[in-house]
Formats: C-alpha cells, structure tokens, sequence
C-alpha cells in the first residue's frame, strides 16, 4: 500500500516508482519470454494488445496483492483494467552504440519527443484528479545507458509541455547528475525512471513522458497498461490533513482524504495568480475558488473561457483550466448558463465542468447533449454523465447511454458511452444494454462490456459472459504463427 509521502509524491509530480514484492524469478522470466517472443515476430512488428496472453506471466504481476493495494489507493478498489495494454519496445541501434560514454561521463539522449499521451485510440477529457493511470512495468535492470523513460515530473498539471506548437526531440543537458530539457518547456526538470528489475511507475496519465536511446546493447521492455477509476471515493471519517497548496488539497479530498479549510485567499491575491503568465500559478487559482466564501472573479473567469475557447485546437483534451474553477462554486448558476448556449465550445466546457462538480444538478441537460450533432459535445457530456456517475437520474442517463450505444456509428462515441456506463455501478438496469453491447463490432466496447458484465452477481449476467466467451474460443495454429 502507497505510504502518504508516496501518495503526495504522485499528487505533486505525477508518478511514484515502486519494486515489485513477487519472486524474482519471475522479472527474469517475464524478460526471456519477452526476448523469445520478439526474436520470434518480423522486424518491426509489435502485438500490442496481446501482449497478456503472449507472456502470461505478467499476469501474476498485475494481480499481486501489493501491486492492486498500490492501485486501489489512487484509483479505488473498483478499478478496471483497460483493454489497451503494449509492450515498448527499446531495441539498441548502431547510432547508439557507436557513440556510447563510460558511465562517468554518460549523459541519456531523447530516443523521440516528450509527449502527453492520448487515449485508445481518439483523446479525452483530461482531468487532474487520477481518473486515468498508467502503469509501466520493467522486468530487467535498467540504468540510464538501457534506455530507460524519461518524464517531466509535475507536468501532469499543465495543459500543455512547451510554449512552441509541434513535436521535436529535445536536447538533455547534464548539471550535477540532475537533468534538464531546453528553457521553451514549461517544466524543465528531468528524471528518468531507472531501477532494477521488478520495478514499476504508477504515472499519472497525463504526465509528459518519452523513451531514451538504449545505448547498452541489451534490449529493454516497458510493459504498459492502463487503468480506469470507476466510482469517486467517498470521504473519509479520519483526522484532516494539513492545508497546502489548494490543488494539491482538491487531489487529496478526491482520494477521500479530508483536509483542514485553508486561509480564504482574497480577490485581488486571487487576480494576480489567475492573470499570471505563470502556467502552474493559474492553476492553483483555478483550485483556490473553492476557498474563496465570497467569490466575486466570476466575470474574469467566463471573459478567460470565451478567450480561451478562440485559441484551443484539440478542445476535446485541452479545455481551458477555468472550467474547473467554474465546478468548485458553490453557485451552479454560471456553469449551467454554459448548457444553455449556442456555441459548441461553451457547452462543451459546460459539460465538462458538470462532470467535474460531480453532484448531478445537470444530468438532465447533459443527457440532452449526448444527442448533439458535434461529436466533441457529445463525447465531453458522455464523459461527464460517467464522472457523476450514480444519481437521482440513473435511470435517465442509463437510457441515454444505451441509445447512443445502439445508434451511433461512431465506434469511439460508443466507447465514451460503455466507459460511462461501467462508471453508473452495478445497476441492474444496465444488464441488458451491456449484454448487447458483447456483440459491438469493435472489440475495445465489447471488452469493456465484458469486463463489467463480469462484475456482476448475477445470474443472467454470467450467462451472457459465459455464452460470449464460448463464442470466441480458438485454438493455436501454427499456421497463424506471425513469423512465418
């Protein structure tokens, strides 16, 4: 179970490293498989997805008791593990070892660019609190000469990683063993996620990450998987943890962990934080609203969201970070005039304010937008019907999910819609919407079907499992065998 120094750790900077407590026999028999496996396939060609059955033995990985323990702590004891799983792969190249350093003087090179992941397979709302995990798992020893992954501790919070537009591979440059990237990077401090075999990362998912050059000769595995909270998690009757910094303490209370009440900030403090051309001092006056009992900014907030909504590209991911001040008010009213607009973007915004406030006051009309004909609206009002998950109008956004399951041809709405779903809970009006969606034509919704249909304790639930599975039992050819 992660210690609260760790769980800060991964609040503060998006990641938190961990050993493995199985056999280590098992490290070394995940990597030889692993090796076996890719001598095995034509250059270049990756399972992906199938990476579990192809090396069984990470099973027993995922399903040790400290590993899930680690989970649960940032995602609860519900979890699920997401149908997306891939082996990266970090192979040595002539280039690599033709330059290669002592260990003295070894300084890591970026393998490609410092990136934000995207979803399987369209983006997402991104969200600060840890709704999303990623997980890699590395089963041999990894220094820095091995290629090991390089992330951007704290940018988890920032909306974007460098000020410029596009991707290059960025320079590393060396200052007393600490690792830097250029000036035109909002967070410039770089770790590398080295350690021996058996080591795993819980990252946040939106953290910034990328691959070093593997200048060891040796190959190296990063195992991959994500995993989705299903529910919130309720607060807990403990003693309050000591105020700090207000995102920090939204995270916590996310988690369940009551936090003592914070100095109220005043208006003018709030104004300097949110105009700044600081990235990380508008976020913490984004979270700071919820400690203001008089909060009066309202007009700079929606004159910022207009501003902001001109300037954004990918606005189903990078919304404008005063959506999540408008959830923290007390008053809905601003937030709800945001559902009543014309304009896409501010109900899009609207939307996902709704499903970051979490308490249902506009399910209603949210349900209403899952119809709407611009698929960022309808995919940010899915996503927000699942973050609110259980409410007085289940059965009202059960009816809507499953008609947007049936309808729409659009295999990624419809993950966005089982996604939703599987964060509705164990309702038993969901289990004839989820049986259906077993035969989906895509294999990401008819995986999360499963998944929660498994959930169940309930016999018409296993049933349509057990029939499913059946259909899709096969047997090993050997004429499948992707090397020939």
């Amino acid at each position: 179970m992660l210690t609260n120094q760790e769980i800060q750790h991964f609040i503060e900077k998006g990641f938190v490293a961990k050993q493995s407590t199985v056999d280590a026999r098992l490290h070394d028999e995940v990597f030889a498989s692993s090796e076996a496996l890719f001598s095995q396939l034509k250059p270049g060609f990756n399972p992906r997805n199938n990476i579990l059955p192809l090396v069984p033995g990470l099973w027993e990985i995922l399903e040790h008791p400290d590993f899930r323990s680690d989970i649960e702590c940032l995602l609860g004891q519900d979890y699920l593990l997401h149908p997306h799983r891939h082996c990266h792969t970090n192979f040595p190249s002539r280039e690599s070892l033709a330059g290669i350093q002592t260990e003295t003087n070894y300084v890591p090179k970026m393998a490609q660019p410092l990136h934000k992941d995207g979803h399987t397979h369209l983006p997402k709302p991104r969200h600060h609190e840890p709704w999303w995990l990623i997980v890699f798992y590395f089963p041999q020893d990894t220094p820095m000469q091995r290629g090991p992954t390089a992330v951007l501790p704290g940018s988890h919070w920032l909306q974007r990683l460098r000020a410029q537009t596009g991707e290059s591979v960025p320079d590393i440059r060396s200052n007393e063993n600490h690792y830097q990237v250029g000036a035109d990077f909002y967070e410039q401090q770089l770790e590398l996620l080295s350690g021996k075999a058996g080591t795993y990362v819980l990252c946040h998912f939106d953290l910034g990450h990328g691959a070093t050059v593997n200048a060891s000769g040796l190959s190296r595995y990063a195992m991959k998987f994500v995993f989705m909270r299903c529910q919130r998690t309720a607060l807990a009757d403990t003693q309050s943890r000591a105020a700090s910094e207000p995102h920090y303490d939204h995270v916590w209370q996310f988690l369940g962990q009551p936090v003592e009440t914070s100095p109220a900030w005043s208006l003018q403090r709030w104004k300097e934080a949110f105009y700044s051309d600081q990235p990380y001092q508008q976020i913490t006056s984004s979270y700071a609203v919820a400690a203001m009992d008089d909060f009066r900014g309202i007009d700079d907030l929606l004159a910022r969201l207009k501003q902001d909504c001109l300037k954004i590209d990918d606005w189903i991911t990078a919304l404008s970070p005063t959506a999540n001040a408008l959830a923290l008010m007390s008053d809905p009213s601003p937030l709800l005039s945001l559902l009543d607009s014309d304009e896409p973007e501010m109900l899009a915004h609207g939307a996902y304010a709704a499903g970051q406030r979490g308490d249902g006051v506009a399910v209603k009309k949210i349900c209403e937008l899952t119809r709407h004909p611009h698929p960022v609206v309808c995919r940010h009002a899915l996503s927000a019907l699942g973050l609110i998950g259980a409410s007085e109008d289940t059965d009202r956004a059960i009816s809507s999910l499953a008609d947007v399951l049936a309808k729409s041809d659009d295999w990624d709405i419809r993950t966005f819609a089982i996604q939703a779903l599987i964060r509705m809970g164990l309702c038993d009006s969901a289990i004839p919407v989820l049986g259906r969606s077993l035969y989906d034509s895509h294999p990401l919704v008819s995986a999360f079907a499963m998944e929660q249909l498994s959930r169940f304790d309930d016999s018409s639930a296993q049933m349509q499992v057990n029939l499913a599975l059946r259909r899709q039992r096969w047997y090993h050819d050997e004429r499948f065998n992707p090397a020939v």
